[in-house]
């Protein structure tokens, strides 16, 4: 999965990604749209660190994201320069920064309120998706003139272009948008980008976070871009201390990636051994058989049977013995949906 920091220019994307990653980027304006930084973010989990210590196994593997730190949207009206937003259209999921600080781009401007520049993004996403909407209605009303060899498919998806273009200037976004199996088929590959899930992260002067803190949800963070990346470069051992020290209870990498899973709908299953305890991320309602394929494609072409532990069984455990002596084992076939937290050993043939 790839989650795309996106925003107006001179926000603080790069210095995001730098808390995100811990890796060391310089920052500043990108010099064109294909200049990008790509980086990796584990999700942390507190049950797979306590099956690595029940197993202590030679690797150890947590579920990841791929994270993207695109180029920023200039200051200026960008509508028209689509390419700006076709840039982005690749991410699975955006995270939105936000950024009024002192001494950043918006001082004295209208964008220095954070719901404005919020909504200010937001439009830019949305007129976008008008774009790409009215593109393919044309296309596709020039195919039917010449005497389309698809008539009947193209007259549907123009139907749920234009359902499609009415809901995104009401609502503003493509999100709540229901659409049939066959109509999400239609427009799989537009990629729209209010249809995304999307997070909003709020980068704000240190002296306005508690003024600022009720903007705070699951899905949207408020917070110092540079008090997280200074956070992230700090040793494990004096991490803690620095952090409560400012009255939070984690870094920035693990909130956002615990939430960009809800955003995405995943849930993690676990394989255990003295090999590797790893995570896996599924989609909520996947079953048995798409588990297996993304350990291994030779899993899910031969399987048989998935052997099931749940984790909650196993919470007690502290060693291998008692992991064993503790483990509910159920067989369950391919129909079997996922639950997250699963413990899942695949019996294949191939």
């Amino acid at each position: 999965m790839k989650i795309g920091i996106v925003g107006f220019a001179g926000t603080g994307k790069t210095t995001i990604f730098r808390a995100l990653t811990g890796m060391d980027v310089a920052a500043g304006p990108a010099t064109s749209l294909q200049q990008k930084n790509l980086g990796v973010v584990d999700v942390h989990d507190p049950r797979l660190e306590h099956l690595r210590r029940v197993y202590t196994p030679k690797k150890y593997t947590p579920a990841r994201f791929d994270i993207v730190d695109y180029a920023g949207v200039p200051r200026e009206v960008v509508r028209g320069k689509t390419e700006f937003m076709d840039s982005i259209r690749d991410a699975d999921a955006l995270l939105a920064v936000i950024g009024s600080f002192e001494g950043g781009p918006f001082a004295g401007d209208a964008l220095a309120d954070t719901k404005r520049q919020l909504e200010s993004f937001d439009e830019e996403l949305q007129f976008s998706d008008l774009e790409t909407i009215e593109r393919r209605i044309e296309r596709l009303q020039a195919q039917l003139k010449k005497g389309s060899k698809n008539k009947d498919q193209d007259e549907r998806q123009i139907a749920l272009m234009q359902r499609g273009q009415q809901h995104l200037e009401a609502n503003g976004h493509l999100r709540a948008f229901e659409m049939s199996k066959d109509e999400q088929r239609l427009q799989s590959g537009l990629k729209f980008l209010t249809d995304k899930p999307r997070l909003v992260l709020f980068n704000v002067s240190e002296p306005d976070l508690g003024s600022l803190a009720g903007l705070a949800s699951e899905q949207t963070f408020v917070l110092s871009a540079a008090l997280e990346a200074e956070i992230a470069t700090l040793p494990e051992a004096e991490r803690a201390d620095f952090l409560k020290s400012y009255g939070l209870s984690e870094p920035l990498s693990r909130r956002a990636a615990r939430s960009a899973f809800g955003a995405l709908d995943l849930i993690s299953f676990f394989t255990v051994g003295d090999d590797e305890v790893r995570a896996w991320a599924i989609a909520r309602g996947d079953d048995a058989v798409t588990a297996a394929g993304k350990i291994h494609t030779d899993l899910a072409r031969g399987f048989i049977r998935a052997e099931v532990v749940p984790y909650a069984t196993v919470e007690a455990a502290t060693n291998q013995k008692d992991y064993k002596q503790l483990a509910k084992q159920d067989l369950k076939g391919k129909e079997y949906v996922v639950c997250d937290g699963d413990i899942i050993n695949i019996r294949f043939s191939v």
